[in-house]
C-alpha cells in the first residue's frame, strides 16, 4: 500500500463501511453504502435526456477512479509527493464528497436547465455541504473525525496551490470516465449521440484551469479532444500512439482508461 493512492484511499473508505450517520428522527445513513447507490448526476441527467442505454457511474466510483488515476498522474508531478502530501491526497479523495451521501450529487459542467432538480447554486451547495459535513463529523470515531475535519478545512482554503494535485484529479476524472464508458460499453453506444450528450465534458474551461504544469495540460488536451474519442471508439488503443509522450506514456494512458472499472448504480 506504500505510495499507492488507490489502495490507501480504498482503505479509508473501507474503514467507514460500518459508519452510520444519525440524521434525526431515528433515521440513520450508512455513508459507503449510500455512496455506492448515489449516481453521478452529471452523467445521469445526460443519460436520461439523450436516452442512452447505459448504467450510471456512482459517487463511490468517482472516488476510486480519482485514486486510481492519481497513481498514474503522480508521474506528472514536478516533485514527488511528500508523505504529508500523499496522506492528504488520499484523505481528500476519500472525504471530499462524503457530504453528497446526504445532500445528493451536485453536477459539475452542467447548466441549470439540464441539471434540473439536481441543481444547487454555489451558495446553497456550500451551506448544505457544511451542514452535512458537521453531521458526518459527529458520527465518526474521534481518530477519523479529527482527520476529516482537518482535511475539509484545507479544501475550503481559497489558496488552490495547497491542493492542486487533488483538484486536477477531481476535475479530470469526469473526462476519463467518458473514455471508460466507451471502453466498457462500446457495443451499447451510438458514438455520435454519445458525444453530443457528453459534449460539456470536452470544454477546455472545465479542466484546463486546473492543470498545474505543461504535462497535465498535454494530457488534458488529448483527453478533451472529441476527435480522439471518436477514433478510440473506432480503432481502440491505436489512438494512444498519437499521444506525444513525456512523463506520461501511451501505455500509461491505456492503463488510465482500461485499467479501472466503473462502479455503476441502477438508473
Amino acid at each position: 500500500m506504500k505510495n499507492n493512492i488507490h489502495s490507501n484511499t480504498k482503505a479509508i473508505l473501507d474503514s467507514l463501511k460500518e459508519t452510520d450517520i444519525f440524521l434525526g428522527e431515528d433515521k440513520f445513513l450508512n455513508i459507503v453504502k449510500d455512496l455506492k447507490q448515489t449516481p453521478r448526476s452529471g452523467k445521469l441527467v445526460r443519460i436520461k435526456k439523450y436516452d442512452l442505454k447505459l448504467p450510471c457511474q456512482s459517487i463511490y466510483s468517482h472516488l476510486l477512479s480519482m485514486a486510481y488515476n492519481g497513481d498514474i498522474f503522480q508521474a506528472c508531478l514536478d516533485k514527488k509527493l511528500t508523505k504529508a502530501q500523499f496522506d492528504f491526497t488520499c484523505r481528500a479523495i476519500a472525504f471530499h464528497d462524503l457530504s453528497e451521501s446526504i445532500i445528493g450529487d451536485v453536477p459539475m459542467f452542467t447548466d441549470k436547465n439540464l441539471a434540473g432538480d439536481h441543481y444547487k447554486s454555489d451558495k446553497q451547495k456550500a451551506i448544505e455541504e457544511k451542514l452535512a459535513n458537521n453531521l458526518i463529523a459527529n458520527g465518526l470515531s474521534s481518530k477519523i473525525k479529527n482527520k476529516f475535519i482537518r482535511t475539509i478545512k484545507v479544501l475550503e482554503d481559497k489558496d488552490r496551490k495547497k491542493f492542486e494535485f487533488f483538484l486536477f484529479l477531481d476535475k479530470s476524472e469526469p473526462i476519463t470516465a467518458v473514455w471508460k464508458y466507451i471502453y466498457l460499453y462500446k457495443k451499447d453506444i451510438n458514438i455520435n449521440k454519445f458525444l453530443v450528450a457528453m459534449s460539456d465534458f470536452f470544454e477546455e474551461k472545465n479542466l484546463m484551469p486546473y492543470c498545474f504544469n505543461e504535462q497535465t495540460k498535454k494530457v488534458a488536451y488529448f483527453l478533451q479532444s472529441k476527435e480522439n474519442v471518436f477514433k478510440y471508439y473506432n480503432i481502440g488503443f491505436g489512438i494512444f500512439n498519437e499521444f506525444k509522450e513525456g512523463k506520461i506514456s501511451s501505455q500509461d494512458l491505456k492503463k488510465l482508461i482500461e485499467g479501472q472499472k466503473l462502479y455503476c448504480t441502477k438508473n
